[in-house]
């Protein structure tokens, strides 16, 4: 069995050289065994709207204006769905936990209690009521 750790036996003297190498060790062993994680600013897109999006940037490193810009169309209507289905999800989880008095399960939807406060409430006969929360 090969250990990736071998190759810092045999380091040079020489400080810097030594530390380039020791940090190549952990790093590659790191990416082989951890692997990265992707980030995502905007949790709603979905692979398949990402995936126009890298086409219309591969398509703007060509230089294919025509085909950037029809990507960048399909690339904007994509994105308007998947951010209509998400928070539609979202909300239907929160009226869910509502119904339920679940307040975990409204609490991990929303990003604040004073967005609670402020979204939910119902229209009666008489007007806007809040409503009550256990």
């Amino acid at each position: 069995m090969i250990v990736k750790f071998d190759a810092l036996i045999n380091l040079s003297d020489d400080v810097d050289a030594a530390w380039a190498e020791v940090t190549k060790v952990y790093h590659s062993t790191a990416t082989e065994i951890i692997g990265f994680r992707k980030f995502r600013k905007q949790p709603w897109l979905t692979d398949e709207t990402l995936q126009v999006l890298e086409d219309k940037s591969t398509a703007r490193k060509r230089q294919d204006t025509t085909e950037r810009k029809r990507l960048q169309g399909v690339f904007r209507a994509k994105a308007k769905v998947d951010r209509e289905r998400y928070y539609n999800n979202l909300a239907d989880e929160v009226e869910e936990g509502l119904l339920r008095n679940d307040r975990p399960a409204i609490c991990s939807c929303t990003p604040n209690e004073g967005f609670l406060q402020q979204h939910t409430s119902h229209q009666s006969e008489k007007g806007w009521k809040s409503l009550q929360l256990p």
